[in-house]
């Protein structure tokens, strides 16, 4: 009988092309250079190997084991610059599942979810789909979500439980970051509505290119009612299935460790938790992440600077200082809309900015820079200008007049 090899076996959630054969800049996945399996194995397998407590694989510590909780708090106290004490934090599986569990605790409150708009795709279908959630959104700007219509919507709701949800460090899709000024603006007049509960998806937090664009404390410490996700998705491994909450509230954590789910199963993967415990505690995180924020910031730099070179007559763009994303803005006439329409032709694909809006968005395109090389994005820009000449030149034939000759 054949047996399947190791290298055969495919894990993925979906297949990735070659760039030849389709240059997908629509994939928000880290590439698999980013990929750290062999400090899984040599650090976190290892120190699971040196395990002799077999309960390690019995029902867990509902918010996460006691020991992991100081090694992940005292890491992200370093990281972030603030203290992090380990009552603090609630173990999840990964910002998706915290979300979903946030979602599930409140789903009895019907809450209304205010949104910035645009914003995470998968986020706003989790809230409608998923849970039937009312949800209004609130336009983002360079700085962040804008401050008086959020007042605005907050003020005409107030008899209403609200979950706002937010994504205020290199936001996806646009890659923006709410300010401190913003973020201290945000934190005063939310402490005014107990209704109120923010959701701060906070995953690209540590994916800062340069130590000078190292971004503001997370929302937590401006919002007292306030859960601030990570995820080790994006500085470790997706398939870990791990992420944590913040939750300085304590009355909001006892909303979590009170829950009769995890009364019954127990936390969220300790055998996992024990796995990065042993990345954490060989001091090769630090190094992980370091490597992702230069993969990340040379890949931003390859794709912008073609954009600047090869796009510059078609779209309007602000350089990221961190995350995955691009964010483009189209000029006139161009509409994603028309560009999706011939885009498998030219073998390249993307989000249109209609995803992630609620109100529009057709002017908008966003780009990942998080999986494909050099070569690759090249070959996907030159796509790009190829499918937005061949829009353009269609654009211009249909509106030209056309000339009657008499004779």
């Amino acid at each position: 009988m054949n047996q399947t090899t190791n290298e055969e076996i495919e894990y993925g959630q979906y297949r990735v092309p070659d760039a030849e054969e389709c240059v997908k800049f629509s994939v928000g996945q880290p590439s698999t250079s980013m990929l750290p399996l062999e400090l899984i194995k040599q650090y976190g397998i290892k120190y699971v190997n040196s395990l002799t407590n077999r309960s390690v694989l019995q029902y867990g510590d509902i918010p996460g084991y006691r020991q992991y909780l100081q090694k992940l708090a005292g890491y992200l106290s370093d990281k972030y610059d603030n203290n992090v004490d380990p009552s603090e934090l609630f173990i999840t599986d990964g910002s998706t599942g915290a979300l979903h569990l946030i979602c599930s605790m409140y789903s009895s409150k019907k809450p209304l979810v205010v949104m910035e708009d645009p914003t995470y795709f998968l986020a706003n279908d989790i809230f409608q789909k998923d849970f039937v959630f009312d949800v209004v959104s609130v336009p983002i700007e360079s700085d962040g979500v804008n401050v008086k219509e959020l007042k605005k919507v907050f003020k005409e709701n107030s008899h209403r439980e609200i979950l706002f949800y937010t994504i205020p460090t290199f936001h996806n899709p646009t890659s923006y970051t709410t300010s401190h000024a913003k973020r201290v603006k945000i934190g005063e007049f939310v402490q005014s509505y107990p209704n109120i509960t923010v959701i701060a998806d906070e995953v690209y937090q540590l994916l800062y290119f340069e130590d000078s664009n190292k971004p503001p404390a997370t929302m937590c410490n401006y919002i007292d009612k306030c859960i601030s996700i990570g995820s080790f998705s994006k500085i470790l491994a997706p398939s870990l299935r791990m992420g944590w909450m913040q939750i300085k509230n304590t009355r909001l954590m006892k909303l979590f460790t009170n829950s009769a789910k995890f009364d019954s199963s127990g936390g969220t993967t300790p055998f996992v938790q024990a796995v990065i415990h042993g990345v954490i505690e060989s001091n090769q995180l630090d190094q992980n992440i370091v490597f992702c924020r230069k993969f990340l910031s040379d890949n931003c730099a390859i794709l912008a600077d073609l954009i600047q070179s090869k796009l510059h007559n078609y779209v309007e763009f602000v350089r990221p200082s961190g995350g995955y994303f691009i964010w483009l803005k189209l000029k006139a006439p161009l509409t994603a809309s028309a560009l999706l329409a011939d885009a498998e032709s030219f073998k390249i694909t993307f989000h249109p900015g209609s995803r992630f809006s609620i109100s529009g968005g057709d002017d908008c395109i966003r780009l990942s820079f998080s999986y494909y090389d050099k070569k690759g994005m090249t070959i996907g820009v030159d796509r790009l200008e190829k499918l937005f000449k061949k829009v353009m030149n269609d654009m211009v034939s249909l509106t030209t007049p056309v000339k009657l000759v008499v004779y």
